[in-house]
């Protein structure tokens, strides 16, 4: 579903280049290690750090 989010919202923006977005939907602290172990997986990235995407105020 995170994977989705950012291609939608990559082409979006590629589409109409206005606004792009990235941030985190925690607050908590993501430890070192579990960003280390996703490294040889970088699609896991952004599940691991909780990140959303949106690009032209679509979500």
């Amino acid at each position: 579903a995170t994977r989705n989010k950012f291609t939608l919202a990559a082409v979006s923006f590629i589409n109409n280049p206005k606004i792009f977005e990235v941030m985190t939907t925690t607050s908590a602290v993501t430890p070192l290690r579990d960003v280390v172990a996703v490294l040889g997986q970088p699609y896991k990235l952004p599940g691991v750090l909780k990140l959303d995407a949106s690009a032209n105020g679509r979500k």
